[in-house]
C-alpha cells in the first residue's frame, strides 16, 4: 500500500466520522428538543395536579353542613323534580332507594 492509497483511506475514514457526528448531532438536538417539550408538558401537569389538589380546593370552596332534618319522601321527591336536573327514571330509583334503605326504610310516607 502506497502513501497515496493511506492517505485516501484516511480522507474516507475522516469523512466517515464526520458525517457520523453531524448525525449524532443532529440526532441529539432533535432529542434535547423533545425532552424541553416533554418538561414543558411535565410542568403543566404539575401545576394541574397543584391546583387541582382536594386539599387545596377544599380552602377555596365555602360549604356549609347542614342538620339532618327528616321530611317525607313525597317532598324530597318534590324538591328533586322541582330543579328540573334530573330524569324521572332517576328520581324514582332514588326513592325506591331511600325507601329500602335509608332512615326513611322505617318511617310511613
Amino acid at each position: 500500500m502506497t502513501d497515496k492509497d493511506l492517505s485516501k483511506i484516511s480522507k474516507v475514514i475522516k469523512l466517515e466520522i464526520t458525517n457520523k457526528f453531524a448525525s449524532l448531532d443532529s440526532k441529539l438536538d432533535r432529542l434535547m428538543i423533545a425532552v424541553e417539550r416533554l418538561s414543558k408538558k411535565i410542568d403543566t401537569i404539575n401545576s394541574l395536579a397543584i391546583s387541582t389538589h382536594p386539599s387545596k380546593i377544599m380552602k377555596e370552596v365555602d360549604f356549609e353542613f347542614e342538620d339532618f332534618i327528616f321530611r317525607p319522601l313525597d317532598e324530597v321527591r318534590a324538591d328533586f323534580e322541582k330543579t328540573g336536573k334530573y330524569s324521572k327514571e332517576f328520581v324514582d330509583s332514588l326513592m325506591k332507594g331511600l325507601a329500602r334503605s335509608s332512615i326513611y326504610a322505617d318511617k310511613k310516607n
